[in-house]
Parts: structure tokens; C-alpha cells; sequence
């Protein structure tokens, strides 16, 4: 960028950065200037800025189930929060879009030349639900989500601002509760499936002891490695 100093020394100009994807919230940008003299010598700043490429932002808070560790209880309703701000931070009212997901995985069996047999799969989203939610004047907001017994697994929940575009996700799984899982120990679950683990803490220290639960199924083979 080339430019001539005023009478006091100064210039102004404008930057405007170019980004091959969207950034998931807001920047820190860190900015380094040179300003050369006819001469060769130059003169140089770095400075830090915010930058911001949305004009607003949603946030989303899941809840807390007080009996477990770290899933929800199926056929129970929940409440979650939802937040909506201007890039300076200041709630406001806003139109959004709510949309839940049914993390699942589809398996097969892969045979090959040798005469072994692979047990293959891949994630998909399956559509749950949907909702079309405002927030108040302050930003605030939320929705009720339910997740019926039989549908019990991982969802994928987003909420997006529909004129900014931001989006905002969480992933939180559904369960029986173990009291239940007992009453439930005659379901038929004998195909092959995938087992969904959960344990007693988020992250652990090094040596320190986990405890991992899973739901047995009745007449069927479990293996841990």
C-alpha cells in the first residue's frame, strides 16, 4: 500500500481482510505496520485489534441433568438457553433457527480377497427437529427439546441467526435412566450395533482412575480391547 504523509505526518487507510472460510466466532487479529521513508529506513508497530466477521453472534447452553454425570434423560423435557449479541457484545432481539440432529452410524460387512470380513460404518445426521425461536430485547432466549425413549443416542443441536449466519452447536446424548435401564434389560437388541460410552468426568490426569458405563444387551457378545 503506497501513500503520502500529510502536513502533520500522518495518513489514514483502510485494510480489508480476505478469509477462505468463515471464522466460527470472533478474531483476534495481530497487525504489524511499516511506514519507509524516501531513504530506506523505516519505522514499524504491532498492535492488537478484535475483528469481527459477523455483525452478530448466537451462543447456546445446554442443560445440566443433576442425577448424571453427563447425559440427559430420555422422554423428559429440557430447556436451552440461547444468547444473541452484536459484535460489541450488546443483546438484542433477534430471529433464530433451531435445528436438532440425530447422530447415527450406519454398518456393513466388507469382505476381501482373502477371506476376512470387515465390520465397516459412517456417521450420518438424520433430521429430528426443528424450531424457529426470537430472543428478547436483552438477547435471552430458549427452547424445549424432548427425546423420546426409543430414540435414545447423540444429537447434534445448532442454532443459527438467520440474517447474520452465525451458527452455534452443541452435541449432548440422550439416555435411558439406569434405574430404567434395568426395567428395559428384555429389549431385544441382539443385531449388531454400536455401544455409546459414558464416563463419570470430562477429562482426567495421568494415572488417575475413569469409570466407563455402557448398556449391556441381553443375549448379546460385548468385547472390550
Amino acid at each position: 500500500m503506497k501513500g503520502t504523509l500529510n502536513d502533520t505526518g500522518g495518513a489514514q487507510f483502510v485494510a480489508q481482510p480476505k478469509f477462505d472460510a468463515k471464522a466460527p466466532g470472533m478474531l483476534k487479529a495481530n497487525l504489524l505496520t511499516k511506514v519507509y521513508e524516501n531513504g530506506g529506513d523505516f519505522s514499524t508497530d504491532v498492535f492488537t485489534t478484535k475483528l469481527s466477521t459477523y455483525t452478530h453472534y448466537v451462543g447456546l447452553k445446554a442443560p445440566k441433568e443433576t442425577t448424571s454425570s453427563n447425559y440427559l434423560y430420555t422422554d423428559k423435557s429440557y430447556n436451552f438457553e440461547v444468547a444473541a449479541v452484536d459484535e460489541n457484545g450488546t443483546g438484542n432481539a433477534r430471529d433464530l433457527e433451531v435445528t436438532v440432529y440425530k447422530l447415527s452410524w450406519s454398518w456393513w460387512w466388507n469382505s476381501a480377497e482373502n477371506g476376512l470380513y470387515d465390520y465397516s460404518g459412517s456417521k450420518y445426521h438424520e433430521p429430528y427437529n426443528s424450531y424457529t425461536i426470537k430472543t428478547n430485547n436483552n438477547g435471552k432466549g430458549s427452547f424445549a427439546l424432548k427425546v423420546s425413549e426409543n430414540d435414545w443416542g447423540r444429537y447434534l443441536i445448532k442454532v443459527k441467526d438467520k440474517r447474520s449466519k452465525h451458527t452455534s452447536a452443541a452435541v449432548v446424548y440422550f439416555d435411558w435412566p439406569s434405574w430404567y435401564v434395568k426395567k428395559k434389560g428384555n429389549i431385544d437388541k441382539s443385531n449388531a450395533t454400536m455401544l455409546v460410552f459414558t464416563t463419570d468426568k470430562d477429562s482426567y490426569k495421568v494415572s488417575e482412575s475413569a469409570t466407563v458405563k455402557f448398556l449391556l444387551l441381553q443375549k448379546a457378545e460385548h468385547y472390550l480391547p
